[in-house]
């Protein structure tokens, strides 16, 4: 029969290993412009984090991987990424959802609960214009 010491132990292993993220996001926000959108967070802390994946969404259902961004390392400072989704105006639809997936150093990977709703404004011509390149690809 199993000690109550080693249970105990092996219970705050469990429940520990599946909330930890390794990495603390605080306030995951995104600003709009002309055929482009920018996601900006911060991380409070970090801790044997490799990469942060963007995944973008036209439905909320199905998530592409658009930017994997690398990690600035394991110390205890606040560090702020930036990245901009100047792709936009090649989708069909104005309305688009992103997540953040955060890629440990050990390959486990834990998505970002936020949810970003974003409705950039795309100019006709700009959208136009990327439809008659891709005809030609």
């Amino acid at each position: 029969m199993i000690k109550r010491a080693t249970l105990f132990f092996l219970t705050i292993t469990i429940c520990s290993s599946l909330l930890y993220a390794g990495a603390v996001i605080e306030g995951f926000h995104a600003n709009t412009s002309l055929n482009k959108v920018e996601l900006k967070w911060t991380v409070k802390t970090e801790d044997n984090v490799k990469n942060y994946t963007i995944l973008r969404s036209l439905d909320q259902v199905k998530y592409k991987e658009v930017k994997e961004i690398k990690a600035k390392w394991n110390d205890k400072k606040e560090h702020t990424y930036t990245w901009i989704d100047d792709k936009v105006f090649k989708s069909q639809g104005n309305t688009f959802y992103y997540k953040i997936k955060i890629i440990n150093q050990n390959g486990s990977t834990v998505e970002h609960d936020k949810v970003l709703e974003v409705s950039p404004q795309i100019s006709a011509t700009r959208h136009t214009w990327g439809s008659i390149k891709a005809m030609f690809r």
